[in-house]
């Protein structure tokens, strides 16, 4: 009995984790993208289950394409510090990509990407150590050796996935273990996330200040400055500027427990200041009570941009925000 209990412990622990979840999908893939400008493609791995998994969005449902068996750092647990041999957990997105002369191919097989650790949300838990990889080995090598910290797969799987993967666009969810969820429930959590967009968007677009703050954590920091200094900035462009009207494309929405992503492209009007580009918000907490610990914004002038958010008819917002239809 002993025997079979350790064998059906070892299939569960290292078959693909969506077939121990038939008909479920990871919650970490709230909203992905349904243009080119963001991803409609994103990778998870599970560090349990040590599987790197491709999902797609097709007709607003995820699709599981493809599962991989990968190694992991030495030591188990979440990076921390350097050369601590973990891996680290979280949202992260792939700078460069490396082959050829620019590889060690005896260490790190014939292609590796690079990933952002330590990213925001790391940063501001003082986390340390760089050089996080998705990387794979020479075909004689196997996945059990234990790496420095980075997500490991073998050579076949390296150029499998590669397609996939867009620089700076394509997320990959880095988890303990990935919490499974049906279809229905992952649209809720998505649109609980909208109510609340929808609620920020309207605060700010009526300059209630007060109100608008509220939805900012306390350790908010962005552009050099904190809530407070926050509020006096956006109080004072509010006194400037008349009559605003901000217009958002469908959002998109990455999750690492209650860490969040939420990205969009975004339209600001007013009588004398106008602007369009991508905004990042990262907020912490649960859905019915997200705070904004940071924003960001990128000004976008490239057609795509231009495309996407044209189709997109700003369906998150409801006519109340403005309409493009």
């Amino acid at each position: 009995m002993s025997v079979w209990v350790t064998l059906v412990s070892f299939f569960l622990t290292f078959a693909p984790a969506e077939d121990n979840f038939p008909g479920k999908v990871p919650d970490n893939l709230v909203q992905l993208g349904s243009g080119e400008y963001f991803s409609n493609v994103a990778l998870v791995a599970d560090k349990v289950h040590r599987q790197l998994q491709v999902w797609q969005k097709k007709e607003g449902k995820l699709i599981s394409i493809q599962s991989y068996s990968i190694d992991l750092g030495k030591n188990e647990g979440d990076k921390i510090a350097r050369n601590d041999h973990k891996t680290p957990e979280g949202i992260y997105y792939f700078e460069k990509m490396l082959e050829g002369a620019n590889l060690n191919f005896q260490e790190y097989g014939i292609r590796a990407f690079t990933m952002n650790y330590p990213n925001l949300f790391d940063r501001r838990e003082h986390k340390t150590g760089d050089g996080i990889w998705l990387h794979a080995v020479p075909d004689k090598k196997g996945l059990q050796r234990g790496s420095r910290g980075c997500v490991v797969v073998n050579n076949e799987s390296i150029m499998d996935v590669s397609p996939y993967i867009v620089l700076n666009r394509t997320p990959i969810v880095v988890d303990r273990e990935l919490n499974w969820v049906t279809q229905k429930e992952l649209d809720q959590q998505k649109e609980a996330v909208t109510a609340w967009l929808k609620t920020w968007l309207r605060a700010w677009q009526t300059e209630g200040i007060d109100e608008y703050m509220t939805f900012y954590d306390d350790s908010f920091y962005s552009r050099k400055m904190n809530k407070a200094q926050w509020k006096d900035y956006k109080n004072g462009l509010n006194v400037s500027y008349e009559n605003i009207k901000i217009f958002i494309s469908e959002p998109y929405i990455v999750r690492h427990n209650q860490e969040w992503q939420i990205s969009f492209l975004q339209k600001y009007s007013s009588t004398s200041y106008e602007d369009f580009g991508e905004k990042t918000l990262f907020l912490k907490g649960p859905p019915e009570n997200l705070k904004i610990i940071a924003e960001d914004f990128a000004v976008a002038n490239n057609m795509q941009a231009t495309t996407e958010f044209t189709s997109s008819h700003l369906s998150c917002c409801g006519d109340s925000l403005g309409s493009t239809n």
